[in-house]
Parts: structure tokens; sequence; C-alpha cells
């Protein structure tokens, strides 16, 4: 565990992968360029809600497959 985490490791829990947080709340884990990096995804009695962290900023990344990021023009 980091350094900067031990004076609350009593209140966290190292997941390794995959896994069900509590009922209907479950984190996955995310390729990319963050060693680690998860989604958070969350059973509502509509649809689930999915918090992808910075793999899909707006819908275009998931519907065009586009990765997040930036463009201008200069």
């Amino acid at each position: 565990m980091h350094s900067h985490l031990k004076g609350c490791a009593d209140r966290l829990v190292v997941l390794d992968g995959d896994a069900e947080v509590l009922p209907g709340i479950n984190v996955m884990l995310l390729g990319g360029h963050t060693m680690g990096s998860q989604a958070v995804m969350v059973q509502t009695d509509a649809d689930p809600l999915v918090l992808t962290s910075d793999v899909a900023l707006t819908p275009r990344n998931l519907r065009d497959d586009e990765p997040p990021g930036y463009n201008c023009d200069l």
C-alpha cells in the first residue's frame, strides 16, 4: 500500500480485478494508461449507471469507439 494511504488503511479494501462492493454496486477493472483503473456500475431500478473515470468522457467515445481527448484547430 502506498505510504500516503497508510493513515486510512483500516478503512480500505484493496481489490484485485472485478468485484461486487455491495449488492447492486460492482467495480470492473479497465484497461488503459493507468494500471488498476476501475469503473463503477450501480444497478438502479431503471438501468445500470456506469461511472467510467476517464475512459469515456462523452457518449461519442462509446458510440463511435473514439478514444477520449480534445482536438483543436490551432
